[in-house]
């Protein structure tokens, strides 16, 4: 489905979300608090005796003080959740294996009140850490996903050949969806239709293998700015 030619996705302006329900009409400014309220609902852990844990992932060449990261943090941290940034090993370069070791002391913090916040590659990485954890949470948000059956030609041209291969093994690593859609009470994958990266049509992949809720944005390419 070509979602650009579809009338009930209609173009507005730079930034605009289109056809997401509580979001749609909402310009960018607006559409980062509203997203960021929508994240952080969640119950309360029973007996309000800790926190909920959040766990947000960068992507490739990624830290944990690019992008939104940090005012995401925040944002959650004020909502009343313990929230985890970590810097994975290598990003330039990423190895699968690598970054599951060093998601190995997160996976204790995990519960049914937990999300787990993905970008770009690291979106790969929290369905991956998910299943290596085994533990049920409640939400998983991934923006801009990767995914291993989608069109690589836009990743070749904008990357060293080098870092391509890299994402791509990264990405073609084994991921049981089946399992993985039974770990999480709910799935929400946030798209833009200029991405640089990630062709719209991964979205199709990920409702097929994930049953994901899709939350289409216009004009934020991939995501990295604040």
């Amino acid at each position: 489905v070509n979602l650009l030619n579809n009338p009930d996705y209609i173009h507005t302006g730079e930034g605009v979300l289109g056809n997401s329900g509580e979001f749609s009409g909402m310009d960018s400014a607006e559409a980062r608090v509203a997203i960021a309220k929508r994240l952080s609902t969640q119950a309360a852990v029973p007996g309000g005796s800790e926190k909920p844990f959040a766990l947000i992932l960068h992507g490739t060449a990624g830290s944990s003080k690019k992008n939104w990261y940090r005012w995401l943090a925040s944002e959650l941290e004020t909502a009343g959740y313990e929230v985890a940034v970590p810097d994975l090993p290598d990003s330039d370069l990423p190895e699968l294996s690598r970054w599951m070791e060093a998601l190995i002391p997160y996976q204790s913090r995990l519960n049914e009140q937990s999300m787990i916040v993905g970008h770009s590659l690291g979106a790969i990485a929290a369905l991956q850490f998910l299943l290596h954890s085994n533990c049920r949470v409640h939400q998983v948000v991934l923006v801009a996903p990767t995914h291993a059956q989608k069109d690589w030609s836009k990743i070749n041209a904008t990357h060293s050949p080098e870092q391509a291969a890299a994402i791509r093994a990264f990405t073609d690593a084994p991921l049981d969806w089946g399992h993985v859609r039974e770990l999480a009470d709910s799935f929400v994958c946030f798209f833009s239709d200029n991405d640089p990266y990630i062709p719209l049509t991964t979205k199709d992949l990920y409702v097929t293998d994930l049953g994901c809720e899709i939350k289409l944005v216009f004009g934020r390419g991939h995501f990295n700015q604040a």
